[in-house]
């Protein structure tokens, strides 16, 4: 089975926002496959040092849920060392957005696929 993990990464009051190269449409959380023997938290700071070039301090997991084609989705919280970043690898642009604004930032079709919980952390 296919992982993936999700970084929820906040500056202060800030969330980090990614839009991929292949959907340039779409902001998003930032988010990697996870390698057959890596750990979740490896896959994570991977994940974010390579899409952004920030690095990250891992917090709590924020839940999870199946996604597309049956994959599993683990999201958690991260915290970002310093708000300075450049997006990279499969990411186009990055932005910071208070956490109160990610939903109407990310807009309803890219929602539609995060968990309710995972909707709920960001009311």
């Amino acid at each position: 089975m296919n992982h993936i993990v999700r970084a929820v990464i906040s500056y202060r009051d800030d969330i980090l926002l990614g839009k991929r190269r292949d959907l340039p449409s779409e902001w998003d959380i930032p988010a990697r496959n996870v390698v057959k023997g890596e750990l979740y938290e490896e896959a994570l700071k991977i994940c974010v040092k390579e899409q952004t070039g920030i690095d990250i301090t891992i917090g709590s997991y924020l839940g999870g849920g199946r996604i597309n084609g049956g994959r599993s989705a683990r999201w958690y919280e991260c915290f970002a060392k310093t708000k300075n970043g450049t997006p990279d690898g499969d990411l186009e642009e990055i932005i910071w957005v208070p956490k109160k604004k990610v939903i109407v930032q990310c807009g309803e079709m890219v929602i539609s696929r995060w968990s309710k919980s995972i909707r709920e952390y960001f009311l």
